[in-house]
């Protein structure tokens, strides 16, 4: 049961630093560069959508997914 609780925990941490992964760089391949027009815009939308999936996009895909320990 250990190792379950463990392999799950380690999905969740994988699962989470690739989606950082996917919207930083993802995201800064797509938007403007350094320099260029609306560049301070898109840094601040950028950050905002990679804040959102930390706080709440990551734990929501958890939680439906039963990635989590919840009410049992």
């Amino acid at each position: 049961m250990e190792t379950i609780i463990q392999w799950g925990l380690l999905f969740t941490f994988f699962i989470g630093i690739m989606g950082i992964i996917i919207f930083y760089f993802g995201l800064k391949v797509l938007f403007p560069k350094s320099g260029q027009l609306a560049y301070h815009l898109f840094y601040f939308i950028r950050y905002a959508i990679l804040g959102l999936w930390i706080g709440a996009g990551a734990p929501w895909i958890f939680s439906i997914s039963n990635l989590v320990g919840g009410d049992e």
